[in-house]
């Protein structure tokens, strides 16, 4: 099964974002589950976050995000307190204050009140040592969520070569996590969100039906030898995309520059496994790889340098 993101979703360049309706996020009975490496344990497990209860700090309301976690034994949850999120619903930002690192200062995680193109500072969600994880924001409409509705999605692609991107859907989540988890950077155990669910409703997922829920996520199921692979990375003008499986449907597959600018569009119907990508025409620089089909969604930064 295709893990990579889990929406059934259609996107077109969306270049006009003002006067839309602002999705922020749900600050109750919402779960968000997480696959995630353990940076402690060194190992993957599942977790469960949740927002529950209300804080004052420094005269400012929080609400407070809870890590779930069961027992080895699977018949109790432990509750832990992971981090404090206050929003600002009219600007569309959102600030967390990273409580499981011992932090005591707001830091600012999403902005969604930016145009593409814009630079900006998203420190909630830098695990460097070497700078505030500045980004530019790449912005499409529209996500189709399991009920129907539609959001809008967005890339913060990190200006870092070595920096975490964030890729949004409006009120839903992150594609890594929803909230700051992390411990430190690591390219090779990022955290994958496999379930979303709001009043009982299951929103966001791999399928439609609540079968990645809870505790429930499959390890094999969500290894990275499932996942779409391109390389090399950089690149001197040929990259090879290997997809897992190989099927009927139709890939769509886009590179964007930092400006948000898709500077190369192809349709794709797959005959085998690898796929190679000329890319010798396309200037030296950092570009956003966008692959998506059905309930498939692949981002990756991808680098030229001829």
């Amino acid at each position: 099964m295709k893990r990579v993101f889990i929406l059934a979703l259609t996107l077109l360049v969306n270049l006009t974002s003002n006067g839309q309706i602002y999705f922020p996020f749900p600050e109750e009975n919402a779960y968000w589950t997480v696959f995630e490496y353990n940076q402690n344990l060194g190992m993957w497990d599942t977790y469960v976050y949740t927002i529950t209860g209300d804080t004052a700090i420094n005269d400012l309301a929080y609400k407070k995000i809870y890590q779930l976690n069961d027992t080895l034994e699977g018949e109790d949850t432990v509750w832990k307190f992971h981090a404090c999120m206050r929003q600002e619903i009219n600007n569309k930002r959102i600030f967390f204050i990273r409580s499981y690192l011992g932090e005591t200062i707001e830091k600012l995680g999403y902005d969604f009140n930016v145009d593409i193109g814009d630079t900006i500072s998203l420190p909630a969600f830098s695990y460097l040592e070497y700078d505030t994880l500045f980004k530019r924001l790449v912005t499409y409409d529209s996500v189709q969520l399991w009920n129907g509705e539609y959001r809008k999605h967005y890339f913060f692609a990190s200006i870092s070569e070595s920096g975490y991107g964030l890729s949004v859907t409006e009120g839903i989540s992150e594609y890594h996590s929803a909230f700051p988890n992390l411990l430190f950077w690591d390219t090779f155990h990022q955290s994958e969100v496999t379930c979303f669910r709001l009043n009982g409703e299951y929103l966001y997922g791999p399928a439609p039906g609540p079968t990645d829920c809870d505790f429930t996520v499959q390890v094999k199921d969500l290894s990275l030898n499932n996942r779409i692979i391109c390389s090399p990375n950089p690149s001197k003008g040929l990259i090879e995309i290997y997809f897992p499986e190989i099927n009927t449907e139709v890939y769509d597959l886009l590179l964007i520059n930092t400006l948000g600018i898709p500077v190369l569009d192809k349709h794709i119907v797959l005959t085998k496994s690898t796929l190679v990508l000329d890319v010798h025409d396309l200037p030296s620089s950092c570009y956003l790889m966008l692959i998506k089909s059905g309930h498939l969604f692949y981002t990756n930064k991808m680098i030229i340098n001829h």
